[in-house]
């Protein structure tokens, strides 16, 4: 570690160190599985979470606690990342106190993951103060000179735990974390009951399979070598050793991860359900499809064998955008194989055919490979009056005056003026990918920055569900403009 702090940053040794703002990790097991395909075990991984609670001794004799279980869950589930928790009432003052603490030394991280917050239309005008949280931590993750990702799972979300709960799937009894206004806060509170899982064992034969799957242990053989390549270490780790590994009999939650082909398909959906005392046969087909939303992003579950990533580079951010999917379609990730299509935005109409040829002169030295490379010239243009309509029904809820001075965050109607084409290149855009890229597997499109100051949280947040609503898979993500590629060997 003291010799890492003698190294000097270079794009030759860069890699992507990654804080996940997860909140409790086993509620959105799909963030972390997601980022752990482009970690692969080979890069820092920190799961960050902020409880909504004052600080004090109570509440951090809780975290404690909590810290342990968690870290225990991430190992047992064999994602190679820390879990990392502070206590604050405020979301943005919490990930603020991560942003400085995470990381020891280089081992610090330089991009920030989050979910997108798609339930912002339905908070409403009343709900202003946490859209302005949340546009909050976007703000202070550039002020730190962080590279920021936001992943959309349109159509089902990132959070599943009321899924999780309401048809006992997955790690339920993690999903419930104590209160951390009890009397009196112990590890018992927070660990296991184990004598009840022992007689429930004892009782029930069956449910010992509930926590007794086999699983792969990943070894990487450029972990302990940092300041390597990190592009040709997951070369080298792609053969991976399989090693069976089967949880305690005594414990009630299930490892979902990188299940051995020797257990059938019926074991292994009746293990995700929670209740040791079910005498039951096969899973619902409800609980099936909770079991496939849960693994949605799990590389052992989720492989495609013609899978597609579609990248829409519309901005140089020193090659973040590029970087990130390139790494999901090397082995070890759920889109291991896929095939990358470019799209990015000619300067005129004239050039379009010459920089389609410098684009892919420039991915051959970068060595990427990808299949296809579009170059857009219509991206400038006016969107159609059907966007439009359904750009004003989404906004008109947060629109006001300019003479209301009281409510922060919401849209008034001369920064809507004065961003209007800034607005259409956005609407635009969402034209674009609907009409290329809702058969692709993944999108990656370049986020957008806020300008602090010069646009309001709700607009911003307008934008955002703009470029994610009704499309696969969207990761909109941005570097910070620090070179991540080279094509020096």
């Amino acid at each position: 570690m003291l010799k890492l702090a003698t190294i000097e940053e270079h794009v030759k040794n860069y890699r992507p160190q990654v804080l996940v703002l997860s909140g409790n990790p086993v509620a959105r097991t799909t963030l972390v599985d997601f980022v752990r395909n482009i970690t692969k075990g080979s890069s820092l991984m920190i799961c960050g979470h902020v409880v909504p609670n004052i600080p004090n001794d109570q509440a951090l004799s809780y975290m404690r606690n909590v810290d342990e279980q968690m870290n225990e869950w991430l190992r047992r589930r064999r994602v190679k990342a820390f879990y990392v928790s502070t206590v604050n009432q405020s979301l943005r003052a919490g990930v603020r106190t991560l942003l400085q603490v995470a990381g020891l030394g280089k081992l610090r991280p330089n991009i920030v993951f989050m979910g997108f917050k798609a339930d912002w239309t339905t908070c409403g005008p009343e709900g202003i103060n946490d859209i302005n949280e949340y546009f909050g931590v976007i703000l202070d993750s550039f002020d730190s000179n962080m590279g920021m990702a936001i992943l959309s799972n349109a159509g089902g979300g990132l959070d599943l735990s009321e899924m999780m709960k309401r048809h006992k799937v997955g790690d339920t009894k993690r999903l419930k974390l104590p209160d951390v206004n009890e009397p009196e806060i112990t590890s018992a509170n927070v660990k296991w009951n184990e004598e009840i899982i022992n007689e429930s064992t004892s009782s029930n034969p069956q449910s010992s399979l509930l926590g007794s799957t086999s699983n792969k242990d990943v070894s990487d053989a450029a972990a302990n070598e940092y300041t390597s390549s990190f592009m040709e270490s997951v070369v080298e780790d792609g053969a991976e050793n399989e090693k069976a590994s089967v949880a305690p009999a005594n414990s009630f939650y299930v490892v979902v991860d990188d299940v051995s082909p020797k257990v059938s398909n019926e074991m292994d959906l009746q293990s995700v359900t929670d209740e040791p005392t079910r005498r039951s046969q096969r899973p619902t087909a409800v609980q099936r499809d909770v079991f496939a939303s849960i693994n949605r992003f799990n590389r052992s579950k989720a492989k495609s064998t013609a899978a597609t990533i579609d990248v829409w580079w519309l901005y140089d951010d020193g090659g973040l955008t590029l970087l990130i999917p390139h790494l999901l379609a090397l082995p070890k990730s759920y889109l291991a194989g896929a095939k990358l299509r470019v799209f990015t935005i000619a300067s005129s109409r004239m050039a379009i055919e010459q920089e389609q040829r410098s684009m892919l002169a420039l991915l051959n030295k970068f060595r990427i490979n990808v299949s296809h490379v579009v170059v857009l010239p219509e991206i400038t243009g006016k969107p159609s009056s059907t966007t439009l309509e359904k750009w004003e029904s989404l906004i008109a809820p947060f629109r006001v005056d300019d003479a209301n001075l009281d409510n922060e965050g919401l849209i008034k109607e001369t920064e809507l003026s004065a961003l209007r084409g800034r607005t259409n290149r956005q609407l635009r855009c969402r034209e674009l990918l609907l009409e290329h890229s809702t058969n692709a597997n993944l999108i990656v499109v370049t986020l957008p920055v806020p300008r602090k100051g010069q646009i309001s949280s709700c607009l911003y947040m307008a934008w955002l569900d703009a470029l994610t609503r009704d499309l696969p898979p969207t990761l909109l993500i941005r570097g910070n403009q620090t070179s991540v590629l080279t094509f020096y060997s």
